[in-house]
């Protein structure tokens, strides 16, 4: 009998049975190997969490294109040439568009900043919930091994009973 409770009393296994036959052990181990399957809450904090892990990504990598694009605009400040100024106009447009661009990108990198650590908390939180299920889920599973004998292949009932500790029950 396998994916038992593993807090069985031990001592509390009785078996009987009906049918031809002896039964000749009643052991009970613990399985620690026996991977469980993943429940759908895991399943989906997982999908959750690499939704987050990409859109963190997405947002990283939106930050350092305005990086290069800040870098870009202050390696082109200069205006016009080594021999002849700049028209007072032309300042004006430059100075304007400078402003523009830079204000859009500082402010959008300060959005894109808020949003990263809100996806960062959202994500520990996430993180924080998976361990704690898989702490629960990783439990070793109880087995019941009842080792019979008969001359011949006959039909058998057989009724098996314990005790676990830690049970209990919530109203709903």
């Amino acid at each position: 009998l396998k994916g038992l409770s593993p807090n069985i009393d031990n001592g509390s296994i009785l078996v009987s049975a009906k049918g031809d036959f002896t039964i000749l052990s009643v052991n009970y181990n613990l399985n620690y190997l026996q991977e469980t399957a993943k429940t759908r809450q895991i399943s989906d904090l997982i999908k959750k969490i690499s939704a987050i892990e990409d859109s963190i990504s997405f947002n990283k990598a939106r930050s350092d294109v305005h990086k290069e694009t800040l870098d870009l605009l202050n390696k082109n400040k200069k205006l016009g040439s080594e021999t002849s100024g700049t028209d007072i106009s032309q300042l004006k447009l430059a100075v304007i568009y400078y402003e523009k661009e830079i204000t859009a990108i500082k402010t959008e990198d300060i959005l894109i900043s808020k949003k990263v650590k809100s996806l960062e908390e959202e994500k520990t939180k996430l993180n924080n919930q998976l361990n704690e299920l898989n702490n629960q889920q990783n439990q070793p599973s109880g087995e019941i091994t009842i080792q019979t004998q008969s001359d011949d292949l006959v039909e058998a009932e057989i009724r098996v009973s314990y005790l676990v500790g830690n049970a209990g029950w919530t109203p709903v």
